[in-house]
Parts: C-alpha cells; structure tokens; sequence
C-alpha cells in the first residue's frame, strides 16, 4: 500500500472518531409518552446544545399543552447523549450493549432500567451517530416509548473547534500530494 493512500485512510480514521452529530445550537426533541393501565401521559423533551467541549445542553420537558416540568442546564461526558433522560423525576440508568443493525442503519444498543411510580421498568434505547434515537421498555401495566421527533438542520460549524476534522482532513491530503509528487508517483 502507497504512503500516501494510508496517509489519507488515517485521516479518514481520526475524522471518524470525532463527534460531529453535536454541534452548538443543536436542538433534538423528543416524544415520551408513559401508559400505566389507566392513564397516558405524553411529555416532550427538548434538548439544545449549548456547547460542545465539554457537552454543555439545557433540557426542557413540558406537557402537550406547553406546561413545564422540568427546566436545567446539564453537563455530560458520556459518548451518547442525552446521558441525562428523567422519568417520573429519576433519570434513566443505562449500560452499552452492543451494535444492531436495524433498516440498514448502526445503531448503538444500551439496556438499562427506568423507575415509573416506584416500578422498575427494563428499557432498551437505540442510539444513531451518537444521539438518541429510540427508548422503550414495558413491565407488567407500565408502558413507556421515547422517539426522536427532530432532525438536527444546522448545517455549518458554529465555532472553530467544529472546523478541526475539515482542517485535519486538508493537511494530510496536501502532505499525501506532496509525498506522492516526490516519490514520483504523480
């Protein structure tokens, strides 16, 4: 293999492990809706990154009729987020469990436990680039399902910390060239 094609896959590489599905000013909302046998309940999360090294977000969740329940400002160092989903005024405790395929896509697989009225709830939660997607789970007459209503539609970086894998990803092709002009290859 050439110098400069292994050059290029490195790049290729350390982009890929950096996070880009967060980006400053980032909004993802959620719909939760919880059956307990004899009542619904339906909640929507609205999660916005307010900055991204560390993750920095405030997280809203209000009724349908617009009526809040819970208002806060969050830091996170996990590799999913949110890291932080309250039910029933407990957060959901999540471990990884692997990868899944599913309509083509990878997710992320966690399994954990929700607490509904003093009830433990097993839960399994589907996770796409790094961001919820899917969380649901059921025990006796205790239904609980969470989906990611939103799609993130901010397009350009916000700040020059976003810019870092574009940049990377430039040098190494311009040294790659350079390389290949030398050895002779071009």
């Amino acid at each position: 293999m050439n110098v400069g094609l292994s050059l290029i896959l490195l790049a290729i590489f350390l982009v890929s492990l950096t996070p880009t599905a967060l980006s400053q000013g980032s909004s993802y909302i959620l719909d939760a809706t919880i059956a307990d046998g004899t009542s619904l309940f339906s909640y929507t999360y609205n999660y916005t990154v307010e900055k991204t090294n560390p993750l920095v977000y405030s997280l809203q969740v209000s009724t349908p009729n617009g009526s809040p329940v819970l208002n806060g400002t969050y830091t996170d160092s996990s590799r999913c987020f949110p890291n932080y989903i309250p039910i029933d005024g407990e957060n959901v405790s999540m471990k990884y469990k692997g990868q899944v395929q599913i309509e083509g896509n990878t997710y992320q697989e966690f399994v954990g436990d929700a607490y509904v009225r003093g009830e433990q709830i097993p839960i399994d939660a589907y996770f796409l680039g790094g961001v919820l997607f899917k969380l649901n789970g059921s025990y006796e007459n205790i239904t609980i399902n969470m989906i990611n209503i939103s799609v993130n539609t901010q397009s350009k970086p916000s700040s020059s910390i976003d810019y870092v894998p574009i940049i990377v990803v430039a040098v190494v092709i311009v040294l790659a060239i350079v390389i290949m002009i030398k050895l002779g290859k071009i």
